[in-house]
Protein backbone atom coordinates (compact mmCIF):
# COMPACT_ATOMS: atom_id res chain seq x y z
CA UNK A 1 0.00 0.00 0.00
CA UNK A 2 1.40 3.05 -1.08
CA UNK A 3 0.89 6.37 1.89
CA UNK A 4 1.39 9.74 0.95
CA UNK A 5 3.12 11.72 3.96
CA UNK A 6 3.31 15.21 3.11
CA UNK A 7 4.64 18.45 5.09
CA UNK A 8 7.95 19.92 6.12
CA UNK A 9 11.19 19.24 7.36
CA UNK A 10 9.66 17.24 10.48
CA UNK A 11 7.71 14.70 7.78
CA UNK A 12 10.71 14.72 5.64
CA UNK A 13 11.94 10.83 4.02
CA UNK A 14 15.32 9.88 4.44
CA UNK A 15 16.09 6.26 3.59
CA UNK A 16 18.90 5.44 5.34
CA UNK A 17 17.64 7.12 8.85
CA UNK A 18 16.15 4.44 10.88
CA UNK A 19 15.63 6.77 13.82
CA UNK A 20 12.96 9.04 11.48
CA UNK A 21 8.86 8.40 12.23
CA UNK A 22 8.58 8.77 8.81
CA UNK A 23 11.24 6.12 7.88
CA UNK A 24 9.82 3.62 10.95
CA UNK A 25 6.72 3.61 9.48
CA UNK A 26 7.77 3.20 5.83
CA UNK A 27 8.35 -0.57 6.99
CA UNK A 28 4.43 -1.27 6.58
CA UNK A 29 3.89 1.09 3.70
CA UNK A 30 5.67 2.34 0.61
CA UNK A 31 6.17 5.98 1.53
CA UNK A 32 5.00 8.95 -1.29
CA UNK A 33 6.90 11.60 0.25
CA UNK A 34 5.84 15.11 -0.77
CA UNK A 35 7.86 17.93 0.94
CA UNK A 36 7.25 21.78 1.39
CA UNK A 37 8.44 25.04 3.16
CA UNK A 38 5.37 26.16 3.64
CA UNK A 39 1.40 24.83 4.10
CA UNK A 40 1.18 27.24 1.17
CA UNK A 41 3.96 25.24 -0.71
CA UNK A 42 2.76 21.78 0.71
CA UNK A 43 -0.85 22.76 -0.80
CA UNK A 44 0.24 23.45 -3.96
CA UNK A 45 2.21 19.85 -4.02
CA UNK A 46 -0.62 18.12 -2.49
CA UNK A 47 -2.82 19.21 -5.76
CA UNK A 48 -0.81 17.55 -8.15
CA UNK A 49 -2.47 14.18 -5.90
CA UNK A 50 -5.92 12.65 -5.91
CA UNK A 51 -7.58 13.15 -2.11
CA UNK A 52 -6.28 9.79 -0.57
CA UNK A 53 -5.37 8.30 3.12
CA UNK A 54 -2.37 10.49 4.05
CA UNK A 55 -0.43 11.90 6.86
CA UNK A 56 -0.01 15.71 6.28
CA UNK A 57 1.60 17.80 8.93
CA UNK A 58 1.00 21.83 8.80
CA UNK A 59 3.42 24.17 9.55
CA UNK A 60 3.78 26.96 11.14
CA UNK A 61 1.69 29.75 10.16
CA UNK A 62 4.94 32.03 9.47
CA UNK A 63 6.52 29.73 7.33
CA UNK A 64 7.44 31.73 4.54
CA UNK A 65 5.87 29.77 1.30
CA UNK A 66 8.50 30.00 -1.65
CA UNK A 67 7.18 32.13 -3.91
CA UNK A 68 6.84 34.79 -1.26
CA UNK A 69 11.07 34.89 -1.19
CA UNK A 70 11.37 35.17 -5.05
CA UNK A 71 11.94 38.92 -6.86
CA UNK A 72 12.94 39.38 -10.25
CA UNK A 73 13.82 35.68 -10.48
CA UNK A 74 16.56 35.73 -7.13
CA UNK A 75 15.92 33.56 -3.83
CA UNK A 76 15.44 36.61 -1.15
CA UNK A 77 13.49 36.78 1.83
CA UNK A 78 13.95 40.29 2.46
CA UNK A 79 10.77 41.02 0.33
CA UNK A 80 8.48 38.67 2.33
CA UNK A 81 6.02 39.58 5.07
CA UNK A 82 4.69 37.38 7.63
CA UNK A 83 1.39 39.34 7.66
CA UNK A 84 1.46 37.87 4.09
CA UNK A 85 2.26 34.31 4.97
CA UNK A 86 0.11 34.00 7.35
CA UNK A 87 -2.99 34.79 5.13
CA UNK A 88 -1.86 32.31 2.56
CA UNK A 89 -0.56 29.49 5.24
CA UNK A 90 -3.96 29.63 6.70
CA UNK A 91 -6.24 29.27 3.54
CA UNK A 92 -3.84 26.98 2.39
CA UNK A 93 -4.12 24.48 5.86
CA UNK A 94 -8.28 25.23 5.67
CA UNK A 95 -8.17 23.94 2.23
CA UNK A 96 -6.16 20.75 2.84
CA UNK A 97 -8.20 19.80 6.15
CA UNK A 98 -11.33 20.17 3.46
CA UNK A 99 -10.05 18.49 0.32
CA UNK A 100 -8.11 15.60 2.04
CA UNK A 101 -10.68 14.28 4.48
CA UNK A 102 -9.00 10.74 4.51
CA UNK A 103 -5.92 12.10 5.92
CA UNK A 104 -4.67 12.67 9.15
CA UNK A 105 -3.77 15.92 9.39
CA UNK A 106 -1.47 16.96 12.62
CA UNK A 107 0.50 19.72 13.48
CA UNK A 108 2.73 20.33 16.67
CA UNK A 109 2.32 24.09 16.72
CA UNK A 110 0.48 25.89 19.07
CA UNK A 111 -1.81 28.08 16.76
CA UNK A 112 -3.41 24.40 15.71
CA UNK A 113 -4.73 23.46 19.13
CA UNK A 114 -8.15 24.06 18.10
CA UNK A 115 -8.38 23.30 14.94
CA UNK A 116 -11.29 21.53 13.54
CA UNK A 117 -9.79 18.72 11.78
CA UNK A 118 -6.07 19.05 12.77
CA UNK A 119 -4.57 16.70 15.13
CA UNK A 120 -2.12 18.74 17.80
CA UNK A 121 0.54 16.69 19.01
CA UNK A 122 2.16 18.82 21.58
CA UNK A 123 6.15 17.85 21.25
CA UNK A 124 8.16 20.34 22.95
CA UNK A 125 9.89 18.46 25.57
CA UNK A 126 11.24 16.12 22.11
CA UNK A 127 11.42 18.96 19.85
CA UNK A 128 14.99 19.92 20.27
CA UNK A 129 13.92 23.33 17.31
CA UNK A 130 11.71 24.89 19.83
CA UNK A 131 12.26 27.73 21.72
CA UNK A 132 9.59 28.84 23.93
CA UNK A 133 6.55 30.27 24.11
CA UNK A 134 7.25 32.36 21.12
CA UNK A 135 6.52 29.71 18.65
CA UNK A 136 9.97 30.54 16.70
CA UNK A 137 12.39 28.02 16.35
CA UNK A 138 16.25 27.59 15.98
CA UNK A 139 18.19 27.32 13.14
CA UNK A 140 20.92 24.45 14.23
CA UNK A 141 19.54 21.07 15.34
CA UNK A 142 21.03 17.47 14.76
CA UNK A 143 18.46 15.41 15.44
CA UNK A 144 16.43 13.87 12.96
CA UNK A 145 12.94 15.75 11.85
CA UNK A 146 14.38 18.25 14.68
CA UNK A 147 12.95 15.25 17.23
CA UNK A 148 14.72 13.35 19.58
CA UNK A 149 14.50 9.58 19.05
CA UNK A 150 11.89 9.48 21.43
CA UNK A 151 9.83 12.31 19.83
CA UNK A 152 10.21 10.02 16.11
CA UNK A 153 9.05 6.80 17.97
CA UNK A 154 6.61 8.58 19.49
CA UNK A 155 5.13 9.73 16.60
CA UNK A 156 5.91 6.76 14.70
CA UNK A 157 3.63 4.87 17.22
CA UNK A 158 1.00 7.26 16.95
CA UNK A 159 1.18 7.12 12.77
CA UNK A 160 1.16 3.36 12.97
CA UNK A 161 -1.85 3.15 15.28
CA UNK A 162 -3.91 5.53 12.64
CA UNK A 163 -2.68 3.40 9.63
CA UNK A 164 -3.79 0.27 10.94
CA UNK A 165 -7.10 1.35 11.46
CA UNK A 166 -7.74 3.49 9.02
CA UNK A 167 -5.61 2.61 5.45
CA UNK A 168 -6.49 -0.98 3.83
Amino acid sequence: MALVIAGDSYSVYKKNNSISWVSQIAANTKIVSVDGHSNWDIMKALNELKPQPAIISLTHLKRLPYELTIRDGKHSKAHATHDRAVELNTKAAYHIVQQWKDAYVWSSFPHYESWPGVHFIPLYGENEMWIGDVGEFTQNSDYVNHLTEKGNRDLADQMNTWIRKNVK
